[in-house]
């Protein structure tokens, strides 16, 4: 569904549920995993466990296998990785941008597709290229409010007005996610209570609606109110020169939403709740796969999409796509 497919300069692409997919999710969808195993002796590190998902129709995908989280392990296919490596040689610049923390970010790196710039912790870290240079002016702009994002103060003692706010959260008993986060924190919310508790305490001590806050999955992140996926996305296209007419977000989450709008085109590999749901029949022309929920294969035909649209390579573009394709596949 969606309407036709343009060519685009700049992919924004979420991770979880997006780009990585786990099992309690594409299950429900009839997809499920056939057979995992580690990596040979002598094989690249970067291959890791390995793992084959099966369709409901018994199309399989070799897939990598991330380090567990709270969902379980993560399964990113080759074919997922190859295209992401196809439209980079395309000209089209990848952009990954989740909410989780650098830690989480740096574990799961040799596992994910290569990206051109890597967005972390809530839009408030943006890393470029494979030595993951921060920037360091887009850092500067909100380090007022949660301190540099480089530091060994333990998170209690910080005295910016984020942290203010992280310690009067867990002083109400909340539960407070602290742990290698320097531009953000996590709360937990467990109960309608929670909630409230949450939700009163922001007003309390952000009179000055200093810190932003988006939701997802029952977690709130706090962060500088000029950053989340929104801002980092309109950041980057003014400094790249992307601008919002070529750029396209890849996603399928709440805290996705401010990413989307800065987009001209939408693509969902998953509808995960009421209000994506809400959403996309509120913006009919958004594009959801049809092999919606099923992981892995949603993603893929997403991307597809996203690469069959773009001009035809010749000659040595042609060339150079088919051998970065190619090096994708084997690696």
């Amino acid at each position: 569904m969606g309407t036709a497919v343009r060519p685009v300069r700049v992919v924004f692409s979420d991770l979880d549920g997006t780009l990585v997919h786990f099992e309690p999710w594409f299950a429900k969808h009839g997809v499920r995993v056939v057979d995992r195993e580690s990596a040979a002796d002598g094989e690249s590190a970067r291959d890791g466990f390995r793992a084959v998902v099966e369709s409901g129709a018994g199309e399989r995908r070799a897939c990598r296998v991330l380090p567990p989280s709270t969902m379980g392990p993560g399964y990113v296919s080759d074919e997922t990785v190859r295209l992401v490596d196809a439209l980079r040689w395309r000209g089209v610049t990848f952009v990954v941008i989740t909410a989780a923390r650098k830690s989480t970010l740096l574990e799961r790196l040799p596992h994910l597709p290569r990206a051109d710039v890597y967005v972390c912790e809530c839009g408030t870290r943006i890393l470029y290229g494979d030595d993951l240079e921060l920037d360091r002016d887009w850092a500067a702009r909100f380090e007022h409010i949660s301190g540099p994002l480089e530091t060994d103060v333990p998170a209690d003692e910080r005295p910016q007005p984020l942290w203010q706010l992280c310690r009067r959260m867990r002083e109400a008993g909340l539960a407070v996610d602290t742990r290698s986060y320097y531009g953000c924190f996590r709360v937990s919310a467990t109960c309608a209570e929670d909630v409230a508790l949450v939700e009163a305490l922001r007003a309390e001590l952000d009179a000055h609606g200093v810190i932003g806050c988006s939701i997802n999955l029952g977690k709130f992140d706090f962060y500088p109110a000029s950053c989340g996926k929104g801002n980092a996305v309109r950041y980057l296209q003014a400094k790249l020169g992307l601008p919002k007419a070529d750029s396209a977000a890849l996603f399928d989450d709440d805290n996705d939403l401010p990413m989307a709008e800065e987009c001209d085109q939408q693509f969902l590999p998953a509808l995960t709740s009421d209000s994506i749901v809400a959403a996309v029949r509120a913006h009919p022309q958004w594009r959801v796969a049809a092999r919606c929920g099923q992981g892995v294969f949603a993603v893929e035909e997403l991307l597809e999409a996203l690469l069959a649209a773009l001009p035809a390579a010749s000659g040595g573009a042609a060339e150079k796509a088919r051998e970065a394709a190619t090096v994708a596949a084997t690696r």
